[in-house]
């Protein structure tokens, strides 16, 4: 168990896109799962917290996304934060963020693949949700992560689920947000492993 544990440590400190590992980023084991922690800066939450506020303004979004800024400021959290992972750049992340509503806007694409970035807001979150009314879309695949603290910033990714191991679950309301497909985070791919995806495209 051991030996395959090192071994598993030093192939994922590989980054995802082959490029140099984030220092905001780390890879820690939470009961045999690989999750990596982003740690974001002061500049990088005020940035994110005023692209929140933008949305809010924006007379297209519909009643049902309104809620507050806070809802905006938690998904876009996880978005940045996969971004600083994935490629070590907060910038891109930010820029992909959004400052007016577009449906069916991808919040990453890696290797052609359309990703999903869905991010809890409590650190005892245990499971990947994705609404039923957004599970037709033209994700690939849903990112699960959740917001750990807040002094400083800390967001854990646990990894993901394709669209198809999704639409394999069953609905349920159980969470009080209408219809929901959820997948728990110890049951979801760990994250290291999109970086052995192969393009769309070939």
């Amino acid at each position: 168990m051991i030996i395959i544990r090192a071994q598993t440590l030093k192939i994922i400190r590989a980054e995802l896109a082959g490029l140099k590992p984030s220092p905001q980023a780390r890879h820690i084991d939470v009961d045999g799962h690989d999750v990596i922690e982003v740690t974001l800066t002061d500049e990088q939450i005020q940035l994110v917290m005023e692209k929140a506020a933008e949305v809010m303004h924006d007379p297209n979004l519909p009643n049902k996304l309104r809620g507050s800024p806070d809802r905006w400021f938690v998904g876009f959290l996880g978005q940045v934060a996969f971004f600083i992972y994935a490629f070590d750049d907060f910038k891109r992340g930010y820029d992909k963020l959004q400052s007016e509503y577009k449906p069916d806007t991808n919040d990453c694409v890696f290797r052609g693949w359309n990703i999903d970035v869905k991010n809890r807001s409590k650190p005892w979150h245990d499971t990947l949700m994705v609404p039923e009314w957004q599970v037709p879309r033209h994700h690939d695949f849903y990112v699960g992560c959740r917001l750990m603290s807040e002094n400083p910033y800390i967001i854990q990714i646990w990894g993901y689920a394709s669209r198809d191991e999704l639409e394999n679950v069953e609905p349920s309301d159980e969470w009080g947000h209408g219809p929901t497909r959820g997948i728990l985070f110890k049951n979801i791919h760990p994250i290291i492993e999109l970086k052995d995806l192969e393009s769309k495209n070939t």
